[in-house]
C-alpha cells in the first residue's frame, strides 16, 4: 500500500463488526466481543494505517454490542489474554479512543475490562472512553494531527459512516436472505 492512498481501505466486515483504515487512522465498529479473530484482523488494520500515515496511528473503536452476540462468561474474563496483543499495538497506536454504544450494566461492564486491561498492559498511547462519538472524534484529532494523520474531526465521522454503512449493509443482506 502506498503511503499517498487518499481512499478508506476496508481491512475486515462482516456481522460482527467492520474496521476501516485511512491515513493513520482506523476506525472499529464492534458488535460483538473481541475474540481471536477479530484481534488478527487489527494487527492487520495497525499495519495498514502504519504503512499509509507517518508510522504511529491513531484508532477509534465503537462498541454495539447486539444481542446477536451476546457476552459470554469466556468474554469477560478473557481481558488479560489480550495484554499480550496490547503490548505489541503499543509500538503502532499514539492515542486510542472507545465510544460505548450502549447502557447499562453491560456498557459499566464494557469500560471496566477495558480500563482493566489498558491497566496491565500500561501502554504509552492515550486512552478515552466515551458515550458519544463527537466527544471521541473532539479528544482524538488533535493526537491525530500530532502523528501525521487528518486532524479534522470530521475525517474520522466520514471513516465511522464508512463502517456504518457497510454494516447495514450487511444487514440488509442478511434481512433479504432470511
Amino acid at each position: 500500500m502506498d503511503r499517498d492512498v487518499a481512499e478508506p481501505v476496508v481491512i475486515a466486515s462482516d456481522a460482527k463488526g467492520c474496521i476501516v483504515v485511512q491515513h493513520g487512522m482506523v476506525v472499529v465498529i464492534r458488535r460483538a466481543p473481541v475474540d481471536a479473530h477479530h484481534v488478527a484482523d487489527l494487527h492487520r488494520a495497525l499495519a495498514a494505517a502504519r504503512r499509509q500515515g507517518s508510522g504511529q496511528v491513531v484508532m477509534l473503536t465503537a462498541y454495539r454490542l447486539s444481542p446477536d452476540f451476546p457476552i459470554e462468561v469466556e468474554n469477560t474474563t478473557s481481558g488479560p489474554k489480550y495484554v499480550p496483543t496490547l503490548r505489541e499495538m503499543d509500538r503502532a497506536v499514539a492515542a486510542y479512543a472507545m465510544v460505548v454504544e450502549l447502557g447499562g450494566v453491560r456498557a459499566a461492564s464494557l469500560r471496566a475490562i477495558a480500563r482493566l486491561v489498558w491497566a496491565l498492559a500500561r501502554p504509552r498511547a492515550a486512552l478515552g472512553i466515551f458515550d458519544r462519538l463527537t466527544d471521541a472524534v473532539s479528544w482524538l484529532a488533535p493526537r491525530a494531527q500530532e502523528v501525521g494523520a487528518p486532524g479534522d474531526p470530521r475525517e474520522l465521522v466520514r471513516l465511522y459512516r464508512i463502517a456504518d454503512q457497510i454494516l447495514e449493509s450487511i444487514d440488509g443482506g442478511a434481512r433479504a436472505r432470511g
